[in-house]
């Protein structure tokens, strides 16, 4: 499980031995969306579904749901597990993280966070893992990179459904 804090609410964060695949934030400014629009956008996989993935139920994040996350490729696509460990619900943040299980070709753990700091909003995102399968070990820089892409596509995801609608 994740351990060290992160600074926007004080989330859990690293965990030994894995390889840390960035935290990345998002300020969003407060006159574009309401921190509870934000939260209702995470809580229905918004970072993930924005970026193209699928997920599996369609249910909203809660404590212990297991899903499959389908994640598009150049070529094909790749399906990983994963179980959501814990949901942080406070007055001003609110985020989960999810853990994955031995179907992912990772081993590792995101943190999904958004929270108010001071005048502002922020959308955090953190990733740690380690290859589990032969393909992700062989990928190497590439499998990293698709990480790291993949964080910022939540983070795209995120700013789309902060912005305030057209007239």
């Amino acid at each position: 499980m994740l351990a060290a804090p992160c600074q926007v609410c004080r989330c859990p964060g690293h965990w030994p031995g894995a390889a840390d695949n960035g935290a990345v934030y998002l300020l969003v400014r407060p006159s574009a969306a309401a921190l509870g629009d934000l939260v209702r956008e995470q809580r229905h996989w918004q970072p993930q579904r924005g970026a193209g993935f699928t997920i599996v139920p369609d249910e909203p994040v809660t404590l212990g749901l297991t899903f499959a996350l389908v994640v598009p490729l150049p070529v094909g696509y790749v399906t990983g597990a994963g179980r959501v460990i814990y949901v942080t619900e406070q007055p001003q943040c609110y985020g989960f993280a999810y853990g994955t299980l031995p179907a992912h070709p990772e081993q590792g753990e995101e943190a999904f966070h958004v929270a108010r700091d001071g005048g502002r909003l922020v959308c955090s995102v953190a990733a740690f893992s380690r290859p589990r399968h032969p393909a992700a070990r062989l990928g190497g820089p590439v499998t990293r990179a698709l990480q790291v892409r993949a964080n910022r596509s939540y983070l795209r995801a995120m700013r789309r459904a902060a912005a305030p609608e057209p007239p």
